[in-house]
């Protein structure tokens, strides 16, 4: 009974055409409806803003009305499932991806995708790094907080403009140009790579756990001059890579 109270609540706080619930009652000034509204208002706005926070890239490319309406769509049907906030909206881009006004632009979803690795680069926790040698046969995978991403779109050209400023760029970018990305954490921040299809191909069986001689041999296959040695030391170098457990 409880139970079907809350999910009423819930569902009227997401959605405007819903019934007030009875629970909510006057105070006199206020009716049910307005109280109620208040408390639909606050909802939005906290969650919206959560949005905001972590794809700005995004809204400056949509622009703030139009982040607002798709935020509001989103909220509806993806609320957060814990006291936890922070990883609110990982289904965003997956949202963006199918939105109708969106039909056109599907380069936008994949720039979503590319700021939530970003931003879950930068709270996913580390494992102890993989030490140098390493034993024979080991496994070994990306740190949780490193991934790799691909697009048919410019999406690493776009959002490096925008990040850094430089909006006048945009119109020299071609945006049907594929790109590869990589996303981990060092010790000053963030690092975002443009990266190779060669490297891309290491490092991506590397994400699911791979013996180093099978991410090399991946990355042969894509170029037979990847430089084999000089890439995996900057892996272990950077501490990018963790057992596989």
């Amino acid at each position: 009974m409880l139970h079907n109270e809350q999910k009423q609540f819930l569902h009227a706080l997401l959605h405007a055409d819903a019934d007030v619930p009875a629970s909510v009652a006057a105070d006199g000034k206020f009716s049910p409806a307005q109280r109620f509204q208040v408390y639909r208002n606050n909802v939005r706005l906290i969650l919206t803003g959560s949005l905001k926070k972590t794809f700005p890239v995004t809204e400056a490319l949509v622009g703030a009305d139009f982040f607002r309406t798709a935020a509001r769509e989103f909220i509806k049907n993806a609320q957060p499932q814990d006291g936890d906030m922070s990883f609110y909206g990982d289904l965003f881009p997956d949202f963006l991806s199918d939105f109708p006004p969106l039909a056109n632009h599907r380069y936008i979803s994949d720039i979503a995708a590319l700021e939530w690795a970003f931003y879950s680069a930068g709270i996913l926790p580390e494992k102890t790094p993989v030490a140098t040698p390493l034993p024979e046969n080991t496994r070994v995978r990306l740190q949780p907080h490193a991934s790799v991403l691909s697009s048919p779109y410019a999406v690493f050209d776009i959002w490096s403009s925008i990040r850094d400023g430089e909006t006048e760029a945009l119109s020299r970018i071609k945006t049907d140009t594929p790109c590869r990305i990589l996303i981990y954490r060092a010790d000053d921040g963030v690092t975002v790579l443009s990266v190779k299809e060669d490297l891309h191909a290491f490092a991506e069986i590397l994400f699911h756990g791979a013996h180093l001689n099978e991410a090399v041999a991946q990355a042969l296959a894509v170029d037979t001059e990847f430089p084999a040695e000089d890439q995996t030391g900057y892996f272990l170098r950077n501490k990018i890579l963790c057992a596989d457990e």
